[in-house]
């Protein structure tokens, strides 16, 4: 069953992508660490604290993708964006102005070597419980892929990759879904929502039968991203 992540997890989700981002990952490890949180959260019900989970689902994504990041700047990265998110939290529930510049210190010393030790004891943590399932293929190549077989326009590519994006963030559809039918149905929707504001789409993706995809499954995902667009616009 397909559903939407929970709020913790969102929180946790968006934690691993702004961290990423902090640390100028490619969006590859990324898209992976949060493969990883997804299948930890299905698999394990107990808590774990969300800044360790973050750090370790970053941690193995990075050693999976190849992608190199050193520890130090790997955990100052993590807790520099929980500690911005906890100044956010207290400042909205204070009433006070929001600091513009987070106050953070550098881990280092004894602190960053203990931190290490937790890091290495929680990705395997991770890894057994994920039963050690570490490929993960993401719909990226596919979206491209046919993008090009429908000579899609940029306009067409650049809102089905953001679909694509924050589905990963916001649903579990990686954990229910072929990626190619995940990447058809961001570029459906993406299709839908920009025919009627008249932009140049050609060739728009009607039979996906053509393509070894079952359209039924397309609806279905589709219809999941449009709940997650307008939950996404909807206050609070």
């Amino acid at each position: 069953m397909v559903t939407g992540t929970s709020v913790t997890y969102i929180s946790v989700a968006k934690h691993i992508r702004q961290a990423g981002d902090l640390l100028h990952l490619p969006y590859q490890p990324i898209a992976t660490a949060l493969a990883f949180l997804h299948r930890f959260k299905q698999a394990r019900k107990e808590a774990y604290p969300d800044t360790r989970v973050a750090a370790a689902c970053l941690f193995l994504a990075c050693k999976v993708e190849e992608a190199t990041v050193r520890t130090n700047d790997l955990l100052n990265a993590v807790h520099f964006v929980a500690g911005a998110v906890q100044q956010l939290d207290s400042a909205v529930t204070s009433g006070n102005p929001v600091s513009k510049t987070p106050e953070f210190g550098a881990i280092v010393g004894q602190e960053y070597y203990a931190l290490k030790e937790t890091l290495i004891t929680d990705e395997q943590m991770l890894l057994r419980t994920i039963n050690f399932e570490i490929v993960v293929e993401h719909p990226h190549k596919y979206l491209f892929n046919f993008g090009k077989l429908i000579d899609a326009k940029f306009s067409l590519i650049q809102m089905a990759v953001s679909f694509l994006n924050d589905s990963i963030v916001h649903t579990n559809l990686c954990l229910a879904h072929p990626p190619a039918d995940i990447a058809a149905a961001c570029l459906q929707v993406a299709t839908e929502l920009l025919n009627p504001l008249q932009l140049p789409v050609v060739n728009s993706p009607s039979d996906w039968g053509a393509l070894g995809i079952k359209p039924q499954h397309v609806d279905h995902i589709g219809l999941a991203l449009l709940n997650m667009i307008v939950g996404n616009m909807e206050p609070g």
